[in-house]
């Protein structure tokens, strides 16, 4: 399968094994993640796996992850994707930029678009994420594309600062009919 969605800055294409250098410069850089549960990557053995993962996942009919490369022009600026429960009701969004593009709105561009494509074309019920409380531009791109903050109680532990527990912000949006009463 392959889904390439256009923004009127970025493109969004499936990642692969061939974004190894570029993916691994974000993700394997411990002030760009320093907030996130599963980064920074020790190593790019460790991106090249989850790349090829992602790769595998591209190529069924009806894949649980959609793994987006963000790219403005030809440079490859970070990473969106899309991770859907079995039932295919519902998924959490996620992304991650590189850090010389924070600040210019692509991370809120990039997870509009996969908003949209979860509600109208997956025909998601509820689109979730979450994010470190300490992590104001996170949550601030949440509420840009329409979450609403479902919790502040949650407990986290970054890779970044294994073992201790941070504040956990959980967001969701609903598609039109779905509100919960």
């Amino acid at each position: 399968m392959h889904i390439t969605l256009k923004t009127p800055r970025l493109t969004l294409r499936p990642i692969g094994p061939e974004d190894l250098k570029t993916t691994f410069a974000y993700a394997g850089c411990p002030e760009n993640a320093r907030y996130m549960v599963y980064l920074p990557h020790a190593s790019p053995e460790e991106t090249l796996v989850f790349l090829r993962a992602a790769a595998q996942e591209w190529q069924k009919d009806a894949p649980l992850l959609y793994e987006f490369a963000v790219m403005l022009g030809t440079q490859h600026i970070g990473g969106v994707s899309l991770t859907l429960d079995d039932a295919r009701s519902e998924a959490e969004l996620a992304w991650i930029l590189h850090r010389d593009y924070w600040h210019k709105g692509y991370a809120s561009e990039a997870a509009m678009a996969l908003r949209d494509f979860g509600l109208h074309e997956l025909r998601l019920r509820r689109i979730f994420a979450t994010c470190d409380a300490r992590n104001a531009a996170s949550a601030r791109v949440m509420e840009r594309i329409g979450m609403a903050l479902e919790t502040e109680h949650g407990v986290r532990c970054n890779r970044c600062e294994p073992g201790i527990p941070a504040q956990e912000l959980a967001y969701a949006l609903y598609a039109a009919n779905e509100w919960p009463q």
